[in-house]
């Protein structure tokens, strides 16, 4: 949370702490993906396995909540 004021300037925005506070830690790719305009991956059926616990890596709920613009690219 010392990130958030100390480097990124955002300790007093609670908007900024929602989508960027993970676990205690500021996590870059929670904010990425909560201010993307289109989140892709590299197949449609990660694009899905993403938004399970299993393999969101504790972002599952942000995934679910973009599924919207989260698409897979077959590779």
């Amino acid at each position: 949370p010392q990130i958030l004021g100390d480097i990124l300037g955002l300790a007093g925005c609670e908007a900024a702490r929602n989508q960027l506070i993970r676990n205690g830690a500021v996590n870059y790719l929670a904010g990425a993906a909560s201010y993307a305009d289109r989140i892709t991956t590299v197949s449609p059926s990660y694009a899905r396995e993403i938004c399970t616990p299993y393999f969101g890596e504790g972002l599952d709920d942000l995934f679910l909540r973009r599924q919207d613009i989260l698409t897979g690219v077959l590779n």
